[in-house]
Parts: structure tokens; sequence; C-alpha cells
């Protein structure tokens, strides 16, 4: 069956038709003019019925709303709906022509209305039917709060319904609904853990690399260092072994000039602390710069492109240091 949608003077006429189907005989009126609960339904249904007249909907279907809340009127319920249609509040629309539904005296040609513009509004909405403790009430996102059992409406996707009941702390959970679809809610029932992602976890990360092994401390380096203090002992006796020399030869020549036992005496221990000097200076020089060269462990591992050597050469006046690197 196709449902024609409610044109604001169509639900105007729903209205004021509903108001004398919702309105009790005189005879009624005047049993209950003492009855605090008619008297404020009343107010707020003729509240109501003005600001739809008005065209303020959400004001009107607000006072339709308290009507029913004050006494229990399918009615009321019904033309709340039609209001809520109006302000393009569709899913308070579907509660309110379900809860008109479920009181009973509502019209006949009001209950097959109702039932069109509901089956119209759940074929785009999504169905929540919430049951619980007695006592129980349950509001869905910011919409009206009801007593369970309740059937909710609202859009395809996630939402939260808060449930409130006597003695007990507010309870909160999600809930996701989908288009055209009803779902099933029993408070009594635990709460389903939040989803964990994908069954399929991605594999940890590889480890990190070892870090690097230190480096190996050079040999090499300790031997060069004796070297070149070698390098430098070596060549203070050589610089000392140059001024013994010259002395011997000053003491020589005064022991020409002069021979006695102890000029003869001093220029030998010159000439032969001289040839200590350089003698000693020289070959510990040489040790130092065998020990700067002499290729590390390291170096030694690789072809050497030429050969190395280090050699002493005596001579008539001392020690020639040889090599080639």
């Amino acid at each position: 069956m196709r449902v024609l949608p409610v044109t604001p003077a169509l639900a105007c006429l729903f209205v004021l038709g509903a108001v004398t189907a919702w309105a009790p005989p005189a005879s009624a009126q005047d049993d209950t003019a003492s009855d605090a609960a008619s008297t404020g339904a009343r107010a707020h249904y003729n509240a109501g019925t003005k600001a739809f007249s008005d065209r303020r909907f959400v004001e009107a279907a607000l006072n339709f709303e308290a009507a029913a809340a004050e006494k229990a009127s399918p009615v009321a319920l019904y033309t709340a709906a039609l209001s809520w249609e109006q302000a393009n509040v569709p899913e308070r629309a579907a509660d309110d022509y379900a809860r008109s539904l479920a009181v009973p005296g509502l019209p006949a040609d009001k209950t097959g209305l109702a039932r069109e513009r509901l089956s119209s509004l759940e074929g785009v909405l999504g169905v929540l039917t919430v049951v619980g403790a007695e006592g129980t009430r349950v509001q869905l996102d910011a919409n009206s709060e009801l007593p369970v059992p309740a059937t909710l409406h609202a859009a395809a996707g996630v939402h939260t319904l808060t449930a409130r009941a006597a003695g007990h702390p507010i309870e909160r959970r999600p809930v996701v609904l989908e288009r055209a679809k009803a779902t099933k809610l029993d408070l009594a029932t635990e709460p389903a853990p939040p989803p964990s992602g994908d069954a399929k976890k991605e594999p940890p990360p590889p480890p990190p690399p070892p870090p690097p092994p230190p480096p190996v401390a050079d040999a090499g380096q300790g031997r060069r260092a004796v070297g070149f203090i070698a390098i430098g002992t070596g060549g203070a006796m050589l610089l000392s072994g140059i001024v013994l020399g010259s002395e011997a030869i000053g003491a020589r020549d005064t022991y020409r000039g002069a021979p006695t036992q102890f000029a003869y005496d001093h220029a030998s221990e010159l000439q032969m602390w001289t040839n200590v000097a350089f003698i000693a200076g020289a070959v510990v020089a040489a040790g130092g710069v065998a020990l700067v060269l002499w290729p590390s462990s390291k170096a030694s591992a690789e072809p050497a492109a030429k050969t190395e050597g280090v050699s002493l050469v005596p001579l008539p006046g001392g020690l020639l240091l040889k090599g080639a690197f």
C-alpha cells in the first residue's frame, strides 16, 4: 500500500478530528472537574492544538506528549506523532505512532493511519525494542524517556541507550541500528564487550638490529706513541752527542797545545761519551721509527703494495737509518 505524505493541511484536519475524539462527554467533564490529572492533560492538549495551528510543531508535539503523560491517551500520542512529522523529526514521530497503537482506545480510522505512517517511517529508520525489569525507563540519545517495554526509533548508525532504574546506577549502552531492521535488547543481559579490532592481528614489528660491537682498540696506536717517544729520546741523545763531540774536539786541541795527562784523559773521556751518545741515540731513534712504521694487524691482513723495511747501516762516523716504504 502506498502511503501518502502528511501535509500540514491534512495534519491540521487530523488534529481537529483528534480533539473531537479525545474530548470526553460533558457529564464526564463534570465528573472529572476536580481531577488534577485530567485538568492538566486538557490544558496541555489545548496548548498543543493552539501551537499546531500556529505551525509551532515542536512545541505542539511536546504539549501533546505532556498531555499523554498526565493522562494516558492514544489520541494525544497520535497528534504528537503528527506534529513531529511536520517538524521533520521522523524518529520521534515513529515513537509516538507506536505508543498510540499500544494504548487502547484509538479510533479505528486513526489506527489505520497510524499503522500506515509507522510502517512507512520504519522503512527508513532503525527499530530498537527494549525489555527489562519493571520500573526501568530508557532513553535513546536525547529522545523521550519511556518505560520498558519500549519501541524506539532512530536513523541507522551508532546510538547511546540510557537506562534508569530505582536503586541502580544509570547505565549507558552503545547500540547499532540498521535501516529498516528491528533489534531487540534485553537489559537483563550483560552488555557485549567492545570489539577488539580485526581478528587477524598484524605481526609484531621485527626486533631492532643489535648494536654494533664496540671498536677494537688498535694495538698499533700505543706502539706508535711509544715509537714517537723513542724518536724524541734518540734525537735528544744525538744532539747530546753533537755537543759532546764539539767539546771533545776542543779538548783534543787543548791536549795538542799543552800535552798533559789530565788533558789526555779529559779528551779521551769526552770522545768516549760522544760515541756512546751517537750510538745510543741512533739505536733508540731507529727503534722509535720502527715502532711508528710497523704495520698494524689490520693493515697486515691486506696485501701490501710495496715491501716495507727498516735497517741500520754502520758508517765510519756513526749509523745510517735506511728503509723502504
